[in-house]
């Protein structure tokens, strides 16, 4: 079956055809390069103080005591950073409109138009078009990093399969959905190699928040 657009010179794909064509994509991003952590060369002292030109200077003490309590509060409040290191690794170049700030504590409860008690997203500051890999692997890093601050011992494939069943539900009205269905596919492969990842560039947040923490004091 064939959908066209606004006229016929405009072909919509299919469901099905959007999820072979992510499917396909597999060959030339595999799972194991998005489990790839590429060495990142920043200060990250220099990027978080780069943004507080643009901030209210009477709030910027405020802000570091914030985000120097515990690595997890440190994560929530260096979005930029991360996002300068994940400009360094593997895509898939497929994007979505994406939040940009995926972490843990950007989910919440609230009501539907409906009624209906929802859980999603409900920041979108940070929201444009970009790479679907970003949220998935920010929300991710940001499961093991509360997972540990609490002191928490959970199974990190289920994590994974957790987030990306949250992020799915954010990203459920997107036209791309399919693709990004197409390629992660139904196996635990994908999910397992996200959270190498993610277990790799904790290692990262912690070394950033020790200078962070020198720096401060």
């Amino acid at each position: 079956m064939i959908l066209y657009g606004l006229n016929k010179n405009q072909i919509i794909p299919t469901a099905k055809a959007q999820r072979e064509k992510g499917k396909e994509a597999r060959k030339t991003i595999p799972f194991s390069a998005q489990a790839t952590l590429s060495p990142v060369d920043r200060d990250p002292v220099t990027l978080i103080e780069s943004q507080n030109t643009n901030r209210l200077p009477e709030l910027i003490d405020l802000r570091k005591e914030r985000m120097s309590i515990s690595p997890f509060t440190f994560y929530r409040g260096s979005a930029l950073l991360m996002a300068h290191d994940l400009s360094k690794q593997a895509i898939t170049g497929h994007q979505l409109i994406i939040c940009g700030d995926a972490h843990l504590n950007n989910f919440g409860l609230y009501a539907s138009p409906e009624r209906r008690l929802v859980l999603d997203l409900n920041d979108f500051d940070e929201a444009a078009p970009g790479p679907w890999e970003w949220d998935l692997k920010r929300l991710v890093t940001s499961v093991i990093l509360c997972g540990e601050d609490l002191q928490l011992r959970s199974d990190p494939i289920q994590d994974a399969a957790h987030c990306g069943f949250l992020l799915a539900r954010a990203h459920a009205q997107s036209p791309n959905a399919n693709w990004v269905a197409g390629y992660m596919g139904k196996s635990p492969l994908f999910d397992q190699m996200i959270v190498n990842w993610c277990y790799a560039y904790t290692k990262q947040v912690y070394m950033d928040y020790e200078k962070f923490i020198k720096w401060k004091a």
